[in-house]
Order: C-alpha cells, then structure tokens, then sequence
C-alpha cells in the first residue's frame, strides 16, 4: 500500500481507517453527543494523498473486501462492483481496505501504487471489464453487455490466481 497521507487542510484522514456504522440521525459535526457521534468526516469527501492520488470518504451499503473495485452511487454509498450493479454507480474507485457493511472508509479514485482485484492472468496494460464476480476486473470480456472499465489498468500481469494485483487509476469510469 502507497504512503497516504492527506494534503488538503483537513485533520485527522488516515485512509487505511474505518469508521464502525453510526447512528443515521446524528449530525456531522463538532457538537454531536459524545455517546453517538456522527462519522468524523462528510461523506464524498474527497483528499489527495502525497504520491498524488485522491480518496473519497464514502459509506458501505454492503460489506467490501479489500482491494475490491467499488461503484459509487450520487449518494456515496459505495459497493462492490460487478456486471449487475454498473448502472447504480457512476463513480468508481478502489477500497484498500476492508470497509465492513454500514461503516465508513476512503477508496482511491486516482493514483499509482495501489492494490485491486482482478481475476486470473489479467494482462499489464489491457482493458478491464466489470465481472460477475463482485469487486473483481478482467482483461477479458464475455459478452457484449459487460461494461469495460475506462481509467484502470494493471501495471503488472497477473499470475494465474485471482486477486489483488498493482493496478494505475485515473478516474474510471464504465462504458456501456
């Protein structure tokens, strides 16, 4: 995992963190009850790390694993991404972390140096697809109506085991 550290003028972002779910009626801000506090930070936050990537702070609508692809709804709520669930999420980024379901934590829209899952011998280099496997890209494409994945690419090929692999982002987003 890349040396992430926050540079905008916001305190306290450590992205390899996640927040347990809070009560949905508390209020984000300084004045929250002690005993039910808000998350400590705005969902859709956005911060850049020092290797020039960009987090958002978003909520799980369903639990992520780690280094999963997750689509992000208007609304930040962030799942894994799979070829069923492309239309829900005009956002797409990367976890680099586990985010367990209803809590809070920052996923990579942008940047060099991460982790993402992608299946079995994905190529360095080639287009990525969204899967029926959720959270997981590949180089290949079954069906005319598997989305590709614009803005990520391996930096490495895979081997012959599915799972995380260094991966490039820049914004991506899904061609349909």
């Amino acid at each position: 995992m890349p040396n992430v550290y926050s540079t905008a003028s916001l305190e306290g972002i450590n992205t390899l963190l996640t927040y347990t779910a809070y009560d949905q009626t508390a209020a984000i801000s300084s004045t929250n009850d002690p005993s039910n506090p808000g998350p400590p930070f705005a969902i859709g936050t956005t911060c850049e790390s020092v290797n020039g990537g960009e987090f958002m702070f978003v909520k799980a609508s369903s639990a992520i694993a780690q280094y999963d692809f997750v689509g992000i709804s208007t609304n930040f709520n962030a799942a894994s991404l799979s070829v069923s669930t492309t239309s829900l999420a005009p956002i797409v980024a990367c976890a680099q972390v586990a985010i367990a379901s209803g809590s809070y934590g920052w996923v990579c829209l942008r940047g060099g140096g991460i982790s993402g899952n992608v299946l079995a011998s994905a190529v360095a280099g080639a287009a990525l697809y969204a899967t029926a496997t959720a959270g997981s890209l590949d180089d290949a494409a079954f069906s005319s109506l598997q989305p590709k994945i614009d803005g990520v690419v391996c930096t490495t090929t895979k081997n012959s085991i599915a799972g995380n692999t260094p991966v490039l982002m820049s914004y991506p987003t899904i061609v349909v």
